[in-house]
């Protein structure tokens, strides 16, 4: 009986079932430098070890009030964060967008769709522990940049913002 209880002791040191770590994985964000300017957008990453980060984000320019040509943005990234501690500090983003923005033609307003891959560069602050600020600014490029009688189908696109949000 002796040996048996010695032998579950050893083995449940060897044996845990939850993160030792205790970090969290995930984060929802605001884009508030968006939301000023009338195109909100919603982020969410899935911070997959200490180093690195991948996640989806969308906006919409709701007021249609031209300070940026984009109706929508939306696309997936993956950062690789430089910092000390679990996905903190400064960080290097390479994604793929998707964007819709106001082509008008012959006085009809229609939203042309392009896509294409950006780059960025940034940095993310945690705040007790579980509130998440961050800025970051980079270029897109639009592949689908082709009319050259259109004032808004630009071949490059800014991706940039203010972010606070909530990690979990």
């Amino acid at each position: 009986m002796k040996k048996l209880i010695l032998f579950f002791l050893l083995a449940s040191t060897t044996l845990y079932g939850q993160d030792a770590s205790g970090e969290y994985r995930h984060e929802i964000k605001l884009n508030g430098l968006n939301l000023v300017l009338g195109n909100p957008e919603l982020d969410y990453e899935y911070l997959i070890n200490s180093n690195s980060g991948a996640g989806l984000y969308a906006n919409a320019n709701i007021d249609r009030n031209h300070i940026w040509p984009f109706v929508y943005m939306a696309g997936a990234y993956y950062r690789l964060y430089l910092g000390g501690k679990h996905a903190n500090g400064f960080f290097f983003e390479g994604g793929f967008n998707a964007i819709g923005f106001d082509d008008t033609e012959f006085g009809k307003n229609k939203v042309s769709n392009g896509w294409g891959p950006s780059f960025g560069i940034g940095g993310k602050f945690l705040i007790k522990k579980t509130i998440v600020m961050e800025f970051f600014g980079g270029l897109g490029r639009n592949f689908k940049a082709t009319d050259e009688y259109n004032n808004y189908d630009i071949p490059v696109f800014p991706r940039w913002g203010i972010s606070i949000g909530k990690r979990f």
